[in-house]
């Protein structure tokens, strides 16, 4: 343990405030978020100001505005500059580590869903000493992941969240135990597609009637079908009930992943001197004002 707390920054993709457990007429079971909430601080008053994956994470990473950036579009890139959140803890020492998905360099454009390419060592890791980039990440079964040290891409075989937290409890594992670490891991769920989360999380929500929004239209509630441009596979054939309880298996499934985490910090005894922080790029409408997906203000 050291002087100094250790930060662990969880970061999903698309998990909006009123799925978590606690907001009024929200039905997921996350009993790890649940006991975050309890132990520390829930920022009820703060928002994405740009809900769209690339420039949200822009934001958090440089502290500046997309206007200044240039990241302005899922397309964009971060270019190296000082000040970045990761070299901010290194210059105090800290071991800084990111793991999952970075979505701040276009991938080969061969690839599905490939927001990101291998980062070699240098400025273009933004001050992380260790970086385990993946791609394809959208494709939450058997992604893509570069090996940290040659760039090669291995195709993996199971749910990315959890092959992920397996890098970040391997990194726990290894690191120095006498300095201080920032670890960033960057989780893809519960973006879509919404049909493929993990069979023991899906069960959760199979037989249950879900709470919808206030604020979504009596024809999408009672089952009608609304299918925005862009949308993912499942929500062309399911009702906003269905979308729903798959969204909330996903989280269910990220839940169980930062359970994982805690677990393992209080083995190593560094949980009473971590600092987790558990947050999102931006939401999704799901239904509400007859929307669905992101890139909208509400």
């Amino acid at each position: 343990m050291t002087d100094s707390p250790n930060v662990l920054f969880i970061l999903s993709d698309q998990h909006r405030f009123c799925s978590m457990p606690g907001v009024d007429g929200c039905e997921v079971l996350a009993p790890n978020l649940e006991r975050l909430q309890r132990a520390g601080t829930t920022f009820t008053n703060c928002f994405s100001n740009y809900p769209v994956c690339a420039p949200a994470r822009g934001m958090l990473m440089s502290g500046r505005w997309p206007s200044d950036t240039g990241v302005v579009n899922n397309l964009s890139e971060l270019e190296p500059s000082s000040g970045s959140l990761a070299e901010i803890f290194a210059r105090d020492g800290y071991q800084t580590c990111f793991i999952g998905k970075w979505h701040l360099h276009a991938g080969p454009p061969e690839t599905i869903d490939g927001n990101d390419r291998y980062l070699p060592q240098g400025p273009g890791r933004h001050g992380f000493e260790r970086m385990n980039v993946w791609t394809e990440t959208n494709r939450h079964w058997d992604s893509v992941r570069y090996e940290e040290e040659t760039g090669a891409a291995v195709r993996t075989r199971g749910y990315n969240a959890t092959l992920m937290t397996d890098e970040a409890l391997q990194f726990l594992g290894e690191r120095d135990p006498t300095r201080p670490f920032f670890l960033f891991l960057s989780l893809n769920p519960p973006h879509p597609p919404l049909d493929d989360a993990p069979p023991d999380c899906l069960a959760l929500y199979s037989d249950r009637s879900l709470s919808v929004r206030q604020n979504v239209p009596e024809a999408l509630s009672s089952g009608a079908k609304l299918v925005p441009a862009g949308a993912h596979r499942n929500q062309v054939t399911m009702t906003l009930q269905e979308q729903l309880g798959q969204y909330y298996a996903h989280i269910s499934a990220v839940d169980k992943e930062i359970g994982r985490l805690l677990s393992a910090l209080e083995e190593l005894d560094e949980l009473a001197n971590t600092l987790v922080v558990y947050s999102s790029d931006h939401g999704d409408m799901l239904g509400s004002q007859g929307k669905l997906r992101k890139g909208a203000f509400y």
